[in-house]
């Protein structure tokens, strides 16, 4: 069904409304997050990490946690669209509403402690830098020296970040991604018939390499699940009409990379293969009546 509904919208009738319904959604959600964090930060100490960990789960709002310092990694459930709606206020939105809301879904991002969404975010500027710079040598290679400077600027905090992130998915979190890929890969190569056509859509009964994973539906690689499911030939099929109706009913070129960047951090995460998937599609191919009714208006939003 999600397979099907992904492809299907494209379809959809585009409608501002999607658009701004989905807009005043994840922005309470970024707020939420915040507030959260802040929350968190001046009235609890790490030593109750375990204790709020248990409650957040229990109670279905997702993950939250911390390893003893820092920032706690606030993951509720809705985060996995913060970059997104990032990507598109960044690129669409102009004047007050640029700032606040690509401020407040930027924040939120960075406090959801996601190490993929780093990626997204560098996949997005330097894409979206690319186009911006025209592809001149002079500003390409500007564009270059300012990120390199940035880097050595702010050298102390990227490293004390990366050496975080590794030592969190040196873990269990880590081990078990790896565990899940291994029984993924082995059992898709099992025999050529798998690799090429795939164990069948709704099949749970993972294994390779030593690891098995029965009943189970859920993994952190989703993509590599549905390539597991439907083999290669198939997923090939399933890639290329998408890129073909990305390009039929997404058009802008920005749209498009911000497509690229959701694409880059959500492989990584379950959520590339589920209803968030086709909410970034409404969105994207409604865009083209929110920026006709924002030039009828003067060009503000």
């Amino acid at each position: 069904m999600i397979l099907l509904s992904i492809s299907l919208a494209y379809h959809i009738k585009p409608d501002i409304n999607y658009f701004y319904i989905a807009y005043v959604c994840f922005f309470i959600q970024a707020v939420v997050v915040i507030v959260f964090q802040v929350l968190l930060l001046f009235y609890f100490s790490p030593d109750y990490a375990g204790s709020i960990r248990a409650v957040f789960i229990s109670r279905g709002w997702g993950d939250v946690y911390n390893y003893g310092y820092g920032l706690w990694n606030v993951q509720l459930k809705g985060n996995s669209l913060l970059p997104f709606f990032f990507f598109t206020s960044f690129v669409f939105l102009k004047g007050k509403s640029r700032f606040l809301l690509s401020s407040c879904f930027f924040i939120a991002s960075i406090f959801s402690g996601n190490f993929a969404f780093v990626l997204g975010f560098i996949s997005f500027f330097l894409l979206y830098g690319l186009i911006n710079l025209k592809i001149s040598a002079i500003k390409l290679y500007f564009f270059i020296f300012i990120t390199v400077i940035s880097m050595l600027v702010f050298y102390d905090t990227i490293f004390d970040y990366l050496i975080k992130i590794v030592s969190q998915k040196s873990g269990y979190s880590g081990q078990h991604r790896i565990e899940q890929s291994l029984a993924l890969i082995g059992d898709l190569a099992e025999n050529k018939m798998t690799l090429f056509f795939g164990g069948g859509l709704g099949s749970t009964d993972i294994s390779g390499f030593g690891f098995a994973f029965n009943d189970v539906i859920y993994f952190e690689l989703q993509t590599l699940y549905i390539v597991n499911q439907m083999g290669f030939v198939f997923f090939l099929i399933f890639v290329l009409f998408n890129i073909y109706f990305v390009i039929k009913y997404v058009k802008s070129k920005e749209a498009i990379i911000i497509y690229i960047s959701y694409l880059v951090y959500s492989f990584w995460n379950p959520y590339v293969f589920d209803t968030n998937h086709i909410v970034v599609i409404v969105v994207l191919v409604s865009l083209p009546i929110f920026l006709r009714k924002k030039h009828v208006r003067g060009g503000t939003c």
